[in-house]
């Protein structure tokens, strides 16, 4: 019953967590990049310009496309405070095997991969459907001209924020695979561990549903619950029409 354990912690991806991403301009934008309010002071950027600059430290700095040399400046608190509770999850789980260790992190990358597939997550609110292509391109920000800011609409903030979602995604996942043992241990390296079990689970391409084929340790639990996701579309569908 781990799943459940596991999609029932990851409350900081629900709604009631979620910064309000309303707030960012509409239109043709560049953006110059994230500062706080003393680097910008130390610019000579007028207080007038930086909106409640009383209750604010961090700002991101944008124009439009028409207009390219007026700056404009949009306080991001929220973002950057709720990227620091995600990070807030450590890296620490239940000493087991390297085998059982690495088999955790590779369920984890492909049950986010086929949760962000979904039309509508009944889990959590979080947008992931940026999937697995955002994470492939994570390697290197970018694959055969392709950037990996375009795919968030060239916001860096969305860009942070959807990959410290996915980092707390996966350190939520191993702690709830790996239940057994007394002692605890953390995964040293533990950024470069993941970007290595990215390039294998792309290497890999997974077409089926039994995931000791890969991992070699047997879950039958994982199994049968990554089927159930390629109909979940068509059941909730199936629902609405019932209404």
């Amino acid at each position: 019953m781990y799943i459940f354990k596991f999609l029932k912690s990851l409350k900081l991806l629900r709604k009631e967590y979620l910064p309000n991403f309303d707030c960012f301009p509409k239109g043709k934008v560049i953006y110059y990049g994230q500062y706080k309010i003393e680097d910008l002071l130390e610019e000579h950027v007028s207080l007038d310009l930086l909106p409640n600059h009383e209750s604010n430290i961090h700002y991101l700095a944008y124009a439009f496309l028409n207009d390219i040399y007026t700056i404009k400046y949009l306080p991001i608190d929220q973002f950057v405070n709720y990227i620091n509770m995600l990070n807030e999850e450590d890296c620490k789980f239940k000493r087991s095997s390297l085998m059982l260790r690495d088999a955790a992190v590779f369920e984890a990358i492909w049950l986010f991969d086929k949760l962000a597939c979904l039309k509508t997550n009944p889990f959590f609110e979080a947008d992931i459907k940026y999937g697995f292509s955002a994470i492939n391109l994570y390697r290197d920000n970018g694959h055969n001209h392709e950037s990996l800011l375009s795919l968030f609409d060239n916001n860096p903030v969305k860009r942070d924020i959807f990959f410290e979602q996915f980092v707390y995604f996966v350190k939520k996942y191993i702690k709830h695979r790996l239940t057994k043992g007394t002692q605890v241990s953390s995964i040293s390296r533990f950024k470069e561990h993941l970007l290595n079990t990215i390039i294998s689970y792309e290497n890999e391409s997974p077409k089926h549903y039994k995931s000791s084929l890969i991992t070699h340790n047997k879950n039958k639990e994982f199994d049968d619950f990554i089927q159930q996701l390629n109909i979940l579309d068509r059941l909730q569908e199936s629902d609405n029409q019932n209404i």
